[in-house]
């Protein structure tokens, strides 16, 4: 039982990995064929910070054992995943914006609560090996709810943020390009994020529920049958 429980976390550790490791190359990939615009680029920050940078932390703190089980809580998962998305969204709010490009200093803030949400609701992720269906249905949500803020900026007609000072964004047909970019980068980046590890730890899953059954009509069949 302790191997199984060691090797289920040390599983648990590769699905962010994996997942920051596919939003990396989607950006590599994006950086050398695609120019992007101020909305983009903010959007670029975004996804970094949550879906690359707050991952690998995790993952990291918990290969050192710096996660403690308190984080294994449903009601911090859970709290993580309310937490980062309404702060996803609120950035994505034109007052908010006009409030964060009025200083570097509260840019650098809001940036920073951001990365603390998304570290927090990775490393729930990581430990929370004992309840691996809780944790693929936050992950789905996550998904679901970042998805639908890019299928917003892609699919509306208007300009639905403004960056304040960014020249070309402007309204006009530049920023409306630019708008439907970071709407498509964030489209992009949620499949291979949270959806991607929780197809990960879904197969993991499958995998050990396949091989407990095969275990136990092993024990169960007659000896020498």
């Amino acid at each position: 039982m302790a191997s199984e429980g060691l090797e289920s976390r040390s599983f648990s550790f590769q699905a962010p990995v994996i997942s920051a490791v596919a939003v990396g190359v989607l950006f590599v990939v994006a950086l050398a064929y695609v120019e992007f615009g101020p909305l983009s680029t903010h959007m670029l920050g975004h996804i970094t910070t949550m879906n690359i940078l707050a991952p690998l932390l995790a993952a990291g703190l918990g290969a050192r054992g710096w996660l403690g089980p308190a984080l294994a809580s449903s009601a911090v998962l859970w709290s993580a995943s309310f937490i980062q998305m309404v702060l996803l969204w609120a950035w994505h709010g034109q007052d908010v914006q006009d409030f964060a490009h009025a200083s570097t200093a509260i840019t650098l803030l809001l940036h920073a609560g951001l990365l603390i949400a998304a570290l927090a609701f990775w490393c729930a992720v990581i430990v929370s090996a004992a309840r691996p269906w809780q944790t693929i249905l936050a992950l789905l949500v996550s998904g679901k709810l970042a998805c639908l803020l890019g299928a917003l900026l892609v699919f509306s007609p208007r300009l639905l943020i403004h960056v304040a000072g960014a020249g070309h964004a402007a309204p006009g047909d530049g920023a409306i390009s630019d708008q439907h970019l970071a709407g498509l980068l964030m489209l992009a980046a949620c499949p291979l994020s949270y959806i991607l590890a929780a197809i990960v730890l879904t197969a993991r899953q499958i995998s050990g529920l396949e091989q407990r059954h095969g275990a136990i009509r092993q024990d169960r069949s007659p000896i020498g049958g």
